[in-house]
């Protein structure tokens, strides 16, 4: 059997260093590479400040910048900034006073007026750059046909220099993977002379709808700058940021590559992103205003990042403290739904077939819209009036990661170590955090190994204050790493605690307020907004609080039934932003579900639309909890204005728990693999495997390869082992012991608000389990 196995290892990596090294040789052979040289002549900046323009047209067909090498030096040359226009330069665009952001005139360098979106930008010698593998800006056919350098002489050259400075781009044919576009922030300012530390800070929210991935940043100021930063806001508070980026703007200003930092940024629909820089104005006796000219200071970040569609935007903020909104410079136009009872919910067609899993407590989906994780509660179902003291420790792996392409589970952890899982969330670090309503705890998980990180609160202990939990249901975790726990199922106090990153106790939000809380059920937040949501489930209703925890506004749902889901979409591309709240009217003798979005338009009072899920065919028998995800991302490109909800029930069907609902105008489509998806919506054929060409381009190798796989099957086969038998899994397993904080708490778990038990008769591998319905 040993020599089988070496056989058939050679065999294996024969083939594949083979295929390997043809294919390398056929992508050499298959692809173009051109070079634009752009280059303007010093001569030509006869005064200070001189802005050259160099237009170039791109040659026809597709193609994607893979490098940019400049050719320019810091003495002569202040900056360079590369631009990109869909059709034609600006008419007569050679040699103007001005630039992108300043606070004089804005300088148009596309004919349109309209398509100037950044590409890249160089200052003080940086070096050239190479774009990551299977990423590029998109340029040619389909893309910018015209791209615009702009050089800026700070100082007055010589009539007879003989040099000239500028760029060369460098092209591979084709489009990329996934396409590279930019983030760009600036402001409007004036500093006070004779501070040390002077700050200017732009502030946007993204409210596109494609997640975006950052691999690189730049950063420029004028000589006074010391610091430029990027940061996230806890809680859209400006007073509590987390670093994200930050870079000396008197050092090369290349685009620094994340990867090399260490460091990871995704952009989706919600983010509020703030850049900040520092000046020293110590020796200065005026005031200095933002400007393009060499008395006058910029506050500049440029950040490279990738999707399937580029998506160029810019912040333009006024150092005033507010947030703005990203404008759009290239990218997914905004197209708001006028008539929303137009919008249907309707079941995304699936290829394939959902794992069985049993009860799902919880629900989150990732913001690429490739996975969702939940909480799988196996052959446990917390039925009404019953006690969680009997239920037994869950066998079955309770945390999983769906991929919802191909229906696999390719994560999967937790077994033997969780009751009653309820809510779940990814935090900003990527890390997964769970509730379990039975053990009272919080627990936080790494992701890929599943590796229990930390738990909070004691085992089958109930708890409150800083001690502990008493049957948690839901937990948010903020950029900072402080998390805020959603306390209290049926007779256990309700309400929301704060603690910090290293788990230390803040206090609980002020519930007093708003009224007593029936079952806080599952919290959403809104860095826009500044804002913390609880669905009170009990009370069929939406609270609203204020980072800080203090109430702002309840918003009543009991014409709709319980409030059980809650989830806010960030994206406002098609105008379907806001709060979305899963209803049902459990008690009554013909149950519906409905959906409730939760938007203003303007004034502080709340407008509510409903769709009533029944109606529309969508029928649940236990829903329970809710997700919500943008448009653009996850094979939906194409269909449309809408938004993807996954649902979580918790039936004692196992394996009809989960359904995903498309909410929008058009029918959905069954779900395509992400390369797939996004090359058939931008109308290109995907991409052929290249192992056959390359085969008959060197049969003598694939001979070879052939031979060595027979000789290694046929000499598995005459040596293969019978199949070990099968042994079934052990069902026993101890039941958790608790341990009330009260001496009178026999029956805090009762739910007696849930429906009766149904009558249908319990199947026998579920007998014996005596548990109540959340």
């Amino acid at each position: 059997m040993a020599s089988t196995a070496r056989v058939r290892r050679r065999a294996s990596v024969i083939l594949t260093m083979t295929l390997a090294l043809m294919t390398v040789r056929a992508d050499a052979k298959s692809q173009i590479t051109r070079t634009l040289r752009m280059r303007t002549a010093d001569a030509r900046a006869l005064t200070r400040d001189t802005y050259l323009y160099v237009p170039i047209r791109v040659p026809e067909g597709a193609w994607h910048v893979v490098k940019y090498e400049p050719s320019a030096k810091q003495e002569i040359v202040h900056h360079m900034l590369l631009y990109g226009c869909r059709d034609a330069a600006a008419s007569g665009l050679d040699k103007v006073v001005g630039g992108m952001y300043s606070s004089g005139s804005h300088v148009a360098t596309c004919g349109d007026g309209t398509s100037q979106a950044l590409l890249y930008g160089w200052g003080k010698n940086a070096p050239p750059m190479h774009m990551p593998e299977d990423v590029g800006f998109r340029v040619g056919e389909g893309a910018f046909r015209v791209l615009v350098l702009e050089v800026h002489y700070l100082e007055k050259q010589s009539a007879g220099a003989v040099g000239k400075s500028g760029l060369d781009v460098i092209l591979a044919s084709g489009r990329p993977k996934m396409s590279a576009s930019v983030l760009a922030w600036a402001s409007y300012f004036s500093l006070q002379p004779g501070k040390k530390d002077e700050l200017v800070a732009a502030t946007c929210a993204y409210e596109q709808s494609r997640e975006l991935k950052a691999f690189g940043f730049r950063v420029h100021t004028h000589d006074r700058g010391t610091i430029v930063r990027l940061d996230r806001l806890v809680g859209g508070d400006p007073g509590k940021p987390v670093r994200v980026l930050e870079r000396d703007p008197q050092l090369p200003q290349e685009f620094e590559l994340l990867s090399e930092k260490g460091t990871s940024l995704t952009v989706s629909a919600g983010d509020a992103l703030r850049v900040t820089c520092s000046f020293d104005t110590t020796n200065e006796t005026a005031v200095v205003n933002a400007g393009f000219g060499a008395s006058h200071e910029m506050c500049n970040m440029y950040v490279m990042v990738y999707s399937d569609e580029p998506q160029y935007l810019s912040c333009l903020g006024s150092n005033d403290g507010s947030m703005g909104k990203f404008a759009l410079e290239v990218g997914d136009a905004k197209q708001p739904i006028e008539d929303m009872d137009a919008v249907r919910a309707r079941v995304v067609p699936s290829r394939v077939k959902w794992p069985a899993l049993g009860g799902i407590g919880g629900i989150q989906a990732t913001s690429d819209g490739e996975y969702v994780w939940m909480t799988n509660r196996g052959p446990n179902v917390w039925e009404a009036g019953s006690s969680l003291s009997e239920a037994k420790t869950i066998q079955e792996d309770a945390i999983v990661r769906m991929n919802l392409f191909t229906g696999a589970i390719d994560r999967a952890f937790g077994a033997n170590a969780h009751v009653m899982p309820h809510g779940i969330r990814i935090a900003p670090d990527g890390s997964i955090w769970v509730t379990d309503t039975a053990l009272h705890q919080v627990f936080q998980y790494s992701p890929d190994s599943g590796e229990r990180v930390r738990a909070f609160g004691q085992a089958g202990v109930k708890r409150g204050g800083g001690e502990g939990f008493c049957a948690p249901a839901d937990v948010l975790v903020l950029e900072d790493g402080s998390f805020i726990v959603a306390d209290g199922y049926g007779l256990c106090p309700n309400r929301i605690a704060r603690f910090g990153a290293d788990g230390a106790y803040a206090g609980d939000f002020d519930l007093g307020s708003a009224g007593k809380v029936s079952v806080a059920h599952q919290l959403a937040y809104s860095q826009v907004r500044r804002e913390i949501a609880l669905a009170d489930r009990e009370n069929s209703r939406v609270i609203l609080f204020d980072y800080a925890g203090k109430f702002k506004q309840a918003v009543d749902l009991s014409e709709h039934g319980f409030a059980y889901g809650l989830a806010w979409m960030g994206s406002s591309l098609e105008g379907l932003g806001g709060y979305y709240a899963l209803c049902w009217t459990r008690d009554a003798p013909n149950p519906k579900t409905s959906l409730v979005r939760i938007f203003w338009t303007g004034d502080n009072a709340p407008v509510t639309h409903v769709w009533d899920l029944n109606a529309m065919g969508v029928i649940f028998k236990s829903p329970h909890v809710l997700a919500a995800q943008s448009s653009k991302n996850g094979g939906t490109a194409s269909w449309g204005a809408g938004l993807t909800l996954h649902i979580g029930s918790t039936t004692s069907t196992i394996g009809k728990n989960y359904q995903r609902l498309w909410l929008g105008l058009n029918e959905p489509r069954a779900l395509e693999p992400p390369s797939r998806s996004a090359s058939a919506a931008r109308g290109v054929a995907p991409p052929r495997l290249r192992a056959p060409a390359v085969l008959i381009a060197h049969p003598i190798a694939a001979i070879l390869c052939a031979g060595l796989a027979v000789i290694a099957l046929a000499h598995a086969r005459r040596h293969r082992a019978p199949p070990a038998p099968s042994r079934p899994w052990p069902r026993d397993v101890e039941s958790v012991a608790f341990r009330d904080f009260a001496a009178d708490d026999d029956s805090d778990d009762d739910d007696s608000d849930a429906p009766p038990r149904d009558s249908a008769p319990i199947p026998p591998h579920r007998r014996g389990l005596k548990l109540a319905k959340d």
